[in-house]
């Protein structure tokens, strides 16, 4: 596994980190306890250290289910502290001026309960003016082949010394080939039933797109997700890969040398 600092911040983390968010929520029923506590103890020997999880990724009858998963499968390997490494705001919301958000942020880091903290999906006025508060170490953001139009704040971050945390690279899964049109999710417990990348028509759509991943995958003798994932290797981003199965863990870490 390689490892990289998230902006000028000196936070070190591995280069792809692991979304908990599938193991509990938004991907269809919550996945077997016991075999998300072993596929994150197999995460951490192979070198992850960015473990990206969320209250909102809890469920009905317990909020906590995602957080207190991690914090359980963890426990063996880390020191238990009461402090988070980075914590992000989940999304800005237009109610609350990002000075305030800021503010309390810095209160968090300094009272020690937070050691960095991020912003999800902001935009860039929102981003200077909490900057200007409490310094940001990193925003996490939606970037795929699919998803570009965040490369509008790269020149803020790289001004400010921000690090780029992507998520959803693959597009919800969409680019490792392992879906059609015919494929059909639970309305009720998976979103990706609503989401248009999976709508039948999107295939047709984006039929040149699959088409060159798969001559790349091809000419590179890969599996076909790699030629997507390869777009991100060699750049100063961090990326967050969801996983609820262990066997795919293990080629994203290694194939990431």
């Amino acid at each position: 596994m390689n490892y990289r600092i998230l902006g000028l911040s000196g936070l070190r983390v591995s280069a792809v980190g692991l979304g908990c968010m599938g193991m509990s929520h938004a991907y269809g029923a919550p996945a077997d306890r016991k075999e998300m506590a072993e596929l994150l103890a197999d995460a951490v020997d192979m070198g992850y250290t960015f473990f990206d999880t969320a209250e909102s990724y809890g469920t009905a009858t317990c909020p906590h289910y995602n957080e207190e998963l991690l914090g359980e499968a963890l426990k063996p390997f880390r020191n238990r502290t009461d402090r988070i490494d980075l914590y992000f705001q989940h999304r800005p919301d237009s109610r609350v001026e990002p000075e305030a958000v800021a503010s309390v942020m810095a209160d968090l880091i300094r009272i020690g309960k937070i050691l960095h903290w991020g912003i999800s999906e902001p935009d860039v006025e929102y981003l200077r003016r909490a900057h200007k508060v409490c310094p940001v170490t990193a925003i996490q953001s939606r970037y795929s082949m699919m998803t570009r139009w965040n490369e509008s704040i790269f020149p803020a971050l790289e001004e400010l010394g921000i690090g780029f945390v992507a998520f959803s690279p693959l597009a919800n899964g969409l680019l490792t080939r392992c879906y059609t049109g015919n494929d059909r999710f639970d309305p009720v417990a998976d979103y990706r039933a609503y989401m248009p990348q999976f709508r039948k028509e999107s295939f047709g759509q984006n039929k040149d797109l699959f088409r060159l991943l798969d001559g790349l995958a091809e000419q590179k003798h890969a599996k076909q997700a790699e030629p997507a994932e390869g777009e991100y290797r060699g750049r100063r981003h961090h990326t967050v890969q969801g996983r609820n199965k262990g066997y795919r863990l293990r080629p994203r870490c290694y194939e990431n040398e």
